[in-house]
């Protein structure tokens, strides 16, 4: 028997894959075109979308940039949504010469922003397997403990990649950060109708999850919806931040951690 409950969103949210954004607009994943620029009162329409959409003071080197990388999303953008996604899109994605870095280590081409996931980028392999890429220092808290959780059940994980290199101007690049295998969505904006039993073997495999990282003396520290990550209905513990060593003190936290006790 089925019964109505109004649990966090899962895998049947409807994914859009940020390479049909861009076939929208007749764009080539490059920055340099030569095609008429449009005219200047496109871009201040753009702009002023851009306004609507929250960002009052748009950075004009990525407004630039936008205009090398898409210049038609100044006429295609009809909405502050559409003006605030290609927006952020600009300001998340390598230049050519870290994209192709990419390229070279990992064997994966960068495919643009996860239409779900901020400052999450898109790519994929020459067999059509989409991942997720989230640059980070090599030496970050969120690269340390995601090595150290990597395989565990339930748990993301995550393969890590990194190159640095320095080019002939002494200019250093780095294409570092955890490369994983996509979700389609987190347990963050959606309600969704359950059974019972799927939402308790849910909650078990969480339960498994921190187990397994408490087991190894790792406090994640920042355990909410949006850091539980959803494929094919299985979920996933990811984001490790926030996380610390058990016993470590706690310098920081993020204002998102919801906790129960146990008499809860």
């Amino acid at each position: 028997e089925r019964a109505g409950i109004n649990a966090l969103a899962i895998c049947t949210a409807p994914y859009k894959n940020a390479r049909n954004e861009i076939a929208k607009c007749n764009c080539p994943f490059s920055e340099h075109r030569d095609e008429a620029a449009p005219g200047r009162n496109m871009r201040e329409r753009f702009e002023e979308l851009l306004r609507q959409g929250g960002i009052t003071r748009p950075n004009q080197n990525i407004m630039d940039r936008l205009h090398k990388l898409n210049n038609s999303v100044f006429i295609s953008a009809s909405t502050p949504n559409d003006a605030v996604y290609w927006y952020e899109w600009t300001k998340v994605i390598p230049k050519t010469a870290t994209r192709e870095r990419f390229l070279n280590v990992t064997g994966y081409q960068l495919d643009g922003m996860h239409p779900q996931f901020d400052g999450i980028l898109l790519a994929g392999d020459d067999k059509g397997q989409l991942y997720m890429f989230k640059q980070r220092p090599h030496d970050s808290n969120e690269i340390i403990f995601a090595s150290r959780v990597n395989g565990m059940p339930f748990v993301v994980a995550s393969s890590y990649q990194y190159a640095e290199t320095v080019d002939a101007t002494g200019e250093t690049h780095s294409c570092g950060g955890l490369l994983m295998r996509k979700f389609e969505t987190s347990l963050s904006g959606n309600e969704f109708q359950c059974s019972i039993s799927y939402l308790l073997l849910r909650c078990k495999s969480m339960i498994i999850a921190i187990n397994s990282m408490h087991t190894e003396g790792i406090v994640h520290m920042d355990l909410k919806e949006t850091n539980i990550f959803v494929r094919s209905g299985v979920w996933f513990v990811g984001d490790f931040g926030s996380c610390v060593n058990h016993g470590d003190p706690v310098r920081e936290t993020t204002g998102g951690c919801y906790l129960l006790s146990h008499q809860e």
